[in-house]
Order: C-alpha cells, then sequence, then structure tokens
C-alpha cells in the first residue's frame, strides 16, 4: 500500500469510530431520510386524494365488450365559485350556468334547485351500449348522485316509456329494459379495468372537464346501419384504429382538448408509425396576415400522407389508395407530371394552406418552400390548373361543301396560356392566365417561399404583412393564446378563426347558434409509436 493510501485509510478509520464524526454522518443522513420521507409521503397523499375526490368515471360500471361510445361531463353547475367552466362561458347565450339551468327546467318541467340539485352529483352522460342479442344499439343516459333517496323518489324504475335502475353511485336511464340488465350483470368485465380504456386514460389529463371514449372495433354493422352508414364502404378505412379519448380542460383564458387516438398493430404485428423527425414551427404564418381565417401547415407533403393513410388502414389498403391518388394527378394533370417523382419531391419542406376574406369571399392561397431548380416545375402545374380551370371558346366556320353549297361549324378552340409580370412595392409578381381571361394564378417569392394564389389581392397581402410584420397572423393575440403551447412541438398545426369562418359553412342559423361565442381554435397534431395525439386550444369571447 502506498503512504498516500495508507493516510487516507487511517483518515477513513479515524472518521468511522470518532465519536463527533459518526454524530455528523447520522445526523445528515438523518435528515435525508427525512427529506425522502416527506417527499414520499406528498406524493403518495397526492395520489390518494386525488383517488378519492376525483368523481369515479361511468366506464367503472360500464360493460367492456358492449361500450360503443361515451361522453362524460363533469360539471359544477351549483358550485359559482371554483368552476372555470362556466367562467369562461358566462356571457354564452347557450351555455352559461343560468341558461342551462332554464333549460333543464323548462325541458323537464322541474324546479331545478329543489328537484336536482339535492341529489345530482358531479358527473352526467350519455353512453351508446350494444345490445347483441337484438342485433341493436341503445343509448344510454346516466348522472352520478349523492343521495340515492332522492334521486329514486323523483325517476321510478319505469316511466314515459323509460326505465331506471341505481347502480353503485349512478342513476341510469334507458328506453331499453335491456340494456339496463346488461350493465347491472355482475359477470361483464368492467371497461375501466381493461387495458385498452387504461391506454387511452394515461394518455390524457386526469383533471377533465369532460370525456369522450370511442372504441372503433365494436363499431360494426349493427351501429353503421342505425347512423344509416354504409358499413363495407367505411370499414376498411378505420381498420387500424383502436379506440380514441378526447379530454375537455378548462383553463384560465381558454379550453384545451387533447385527444388520444390507440392503433392496432399491422397484420405483422407492428405498430410504429412512419416517423418525422423534425418538429414543426409554423414559420409561414408570419407572410399571412392576422385577419386569416383558416391556416393549416406541415412539412414533407409525402410524410404528411403516407403517415396518414398509415394511421387509418392497413398497409395494403393504404398501397391502393396511393395507386388511386396517383392515377387521378396523372388523369388531371397529364402524364407528363408524375405524382410519386414530380409533385411530392416539390413540397418536399415547409408548406401551408390558408384562406382570406377578399371582397366578402373567401380565397385560398398556398405557400411552399421550395428550391430554385424546382421552380420550372411548379410552374408546369401551375400551367395545367389554369388551363383546365378556364372555359374553351367556341368559333363559327364557314366551309364549302363538295356539291357548292356553304355550311357553318362550331370548332372548340382551347385557350392559349400566356404570363405577364408586375411590380408590388418593389416585389416581382408572376400572372399566368390564358386568352379567355377568365381564371388566373399569381405568384411572388419572398426569401425562399413561393406564395401562390388565383387572387392577386391575397399575394399582395402577404407582402404588405412581411413589410410589417406586426401585422400578421403569427404576432396576433389570438393567434398566439392558441398556439403558444403547440409550435415547435407538433408535427403539423391547423388554426381556425371560427367566428369568421363559420357563418362561411353554415348557414343554417340553428345550427350555427350552438358555436355562437366561439373565437378561435388551434389544432396541433403528433404521430406517436402507438397512437395519434391532438392538443387543440379554443378561446371564447
Amino acid at each position: 500500500m502506498s503512504d498516500q493510501n495508507k493516510h487516507t485509510f487511517a483518515q477513513l478509520q479515524t472518521e468511522i469510530f470518532d465519536p463527533d464524526s459518526q454524530f455528523k454522518i447520522s445526523n445528515t443522513l438523518g435528515i435525508v431520510i427525512s427529506i425522502l420521507a416527506l417527499a414520499f409521503l406528498t406524493i403518495y397523499g397526492y395520489l390518494i386524494v386525488i383517488t378519492i375526490f376525483q368523481p369515479q368515471s361511468i366506464a367503472k360500471i360500464l360493460p367492456e365488450n358492449h361500450t360503443v361510445a361515451f361522453f362524460e361531463l363533469h360539471h359544477s353547475i351549483e358550485n359559482p365559485n371554483s368552476d372555470k367552466t362556466f367562467d369562461l362561458l358566462q356571457n354564452h347565450p347557450l351555455y352559461s350556468r343560468e341558461a342551462i339551468i332554464s333549460h333543464i327546467e323548462s325541458t323537464l318541467d322541474i324546479d331545478y334547485s329543489t328537484q336536482v340539485k339535492p341529489w345530482i352529483g358531479p358527473k352526467i352522460g350519455a353512453a351508446i351500449i350494444k345490445n347483441p342479442s337484438q342485433g341493436t344499439a341503445n343509448i344510454l343516459y346516466f348522472a352520478q348522485i349523492k343521495n340515492q333517496q332522492l334521486a329514486t323518489e323523483l325517476y321510478p324504475t319505469e316511466t314515459n316509456n323509460y326505465y331506471s335502475a341505481v347502480f353503485s353511485d349512478y342513476l341510469l336511464i334507458s328506453s331499453d329494459q335491456s340494456t339496463l340488465d346488461n350493465i347491472l350483470d355482475e359477470n361483464q368485465t368492467r371497461l375501466y379495468t381493461t387495458p385498452k380504456f387504461r391506454r387511452i386514460n394515461t394518455n390524457l389529463p386526469i383533471n377533465k372537464t369532460g370525456f369522450i371514449y370511442l372504441d372503433y372495433q365494436l363499431i360494426d354493422n349493427t351501429v353503421y346501419n342505425q347512423l344509416k352508414l354504409p358499413f363495407e364502404t367505411i370499414a376498411p378505412i378505420f381498420s387500424r384504429l383502436g379506440t380514441e379519448g378526447i379530454a375537455i380542460v378548462s383553463l384560465d383564458d381558454k379550453f384545451l382538448l387533447q385527444n388520444f387516438t390507440a392503433l392496432t398493430p399491422h397484420s405483422n404485428g407492428d405498430t410504429n408509425l412512419f416517423t418525422i423527425p423534425e418538429q414543426y414551427t409554423a414559420s409561414m404564418t408570419s407572410l399571412l396576415p392576422s385577419d386569416t381565417i383558416l391556416f393549416w401547415g406541415a412539412t414533407n407533403l409525402d410524410h404528411q400522407i403516407r403517415r396518414f393513410l398509415e394511421s387509418l388502414m392497413n398497409q395494403e389498403i393504404s398501397s391502393d389508395i396511393n395507386q388511386v391518388i396517383d392515377l387521378q394527378i396523372s388523369q388531371l394533370l397529364g402524364n407528363n407530371l408524375d405524382y410519386q417523382t414530380d409533385l411530392l419531391p416539390l413540397i418536399a419542406n415547409e408548406f401551408s394552406f390558408s384562406i382570406e376574406i377578399h371582397q366578402n369571399q373567401p380565397q385560398l392561397k398556398a405557400i411552399i418552400q421550395i428550391d430554385e431548380e424546382k421552380q420550372p416545375t411548379l410552374q408546369n402545374i401551375i400551367n395545367k390548373i389554369v388551363i383546365l380551370s378556364s372555359q374553351s371558346q367556341t368559333q363559327r366556320i364557314s366551309k364549302t361543301l363538295p356539291d357548292g353549297t356553304y355550311a357553318e361549324e362550331i370548332v372548340l378552340i382551347e385557350p392559349q396560356l400566356f404570363t405577364t409580370n408586375s411590380k408590388y412595392r418593389n416585389f416581382s409578381i408572376s400572372t399566368t392566365t390564358t386568352t379567355a381571361d377568365d381564371f388566373s394564378m399569381h405568384t411572388t417569392t419572398i426569401d425562399d417561399f413561393t406564395i401562390i394564389s388565383p387572387e392577386i389581392a391575397l399575394i399582395h397581402s402577404s407582402i404588405d404583412t412581411h413589410l410589417s410584420p406586426q401585422d400578421s397572423l403569427a404576432n396576433s393575440a389570438e393567434f398566439k393564446l392558441t398556439t403558444e403551447s403547440l409550435i415547435g412541438n407538433i408535427d403539423q398545426l391547423t388554426y381556425y378563426k371560427i367566428d369568421d369562418l363559420l357563418p362561411l359553412i353554415m348557414q343554417n342559423s340553428e345550427i350555427q347558434k350552438y358555436f355562437q361565442g366561439l373565437s378561435a381554435l388551434s389544432s396541433g397534431k403528433s404521430y406517436l409509436n402507438d397512437g395519434v395525439t391532438t392538443q387543440s386550444y379554443l378561446t371564447v369571447e
């Protein structure tokens, strides 16, 4: 042993057997153990509290193999001081606390404060339950109860063609007695205990205002027939979807909607999706004006299509659909442009599609991050689109027939392409049109982004926004509020300006009123190895 090691060993012996050193070590160790014990008790206590006081999900009593879907709402109508949901909806004509209570009272002809409030618990909702023996699917309504006696007095077991029962701490109501019998059967495996539900539940927030659950594998011909949907056509498209859950969470200034879709394995047992390494940053929103009403952006169109198809269906069907797309593109743009080798490589970087209002009409704009050497291919595609969108002209031609008589023939004349260039605020704009002059496509380039639109005013708006970035969508308060937690953590982004978009797509005022007061929605999607997760943020006026 070296002299240094001997000295170290001797020092260690002294410290171990020195009473003062022992006290220091044991005292320090005691402090560490106390801190660890306190941390353990804090975490354990938190888990106990959320387990005891978190309202129990209806999934604890729903049958595993018969529950197609359910919606569960955690309400606090009677608690005006602590519920963020009604704080956000306080000005809404349909969803405010007062409006909901008024609707309940007028619809059921009851007094909420005396006939409902004394017994109703924090969870209400509805479920779709299959009845295999009858080949039907029925609606089950449920409400958590805090006073069973009051609940059963107000809702006898059979009244007005509805049947009711109390199971666990829930009042169950259905128009079909066998649906209730199905749930009351003690031999049923409860949905809450199954791996498929746990998989959904663990990927979503604990404290939820609302929750939607859907089992795609239980949507069979019975359900499709009742919904009047073509089973043979739709079912293969959703062959890879397993279960889906959507959580609604009330935040201080907006709603969070988070969903997770669990995927079933491929035939070879693989669940992995085609991966995209980079995260999307939505840089193109800096070229869009703040009044843009719809935006969808991502990177690499080929990757997005492949992953979307893989998430919905098996590999064989996905391959077939790709062939159909290839054929349709070839028929549309001609055989000299190939979908796989020309179109998809053109959009290999960032791209976006957006809608703006110009002269009270929605107009489309596309932005593509494109290399200079690919510009001729892009122009070729633009030429094809302009030709296809232009109306062919006719011309009368007089002819002398062999017998010396005259006749007129109507000849179809294909429009001829031509391109003009103009300037706007020192930016060059290229316009492709035809001799028919009934349709044009305009393009300009800012940095390495090519902006395309059939309306030149939308080209101008991007140039204006580039020169005045404070007026861009990226810097608008509402866009920031709904996307600040998304950008950089997602693969693609969708933004809706709901209050401006809805009047364009919903002319029926009866439907539109249910969305009144909703302001903006941003949605970001990420593809995981075994599922797809989407986070959306919704603001309310």
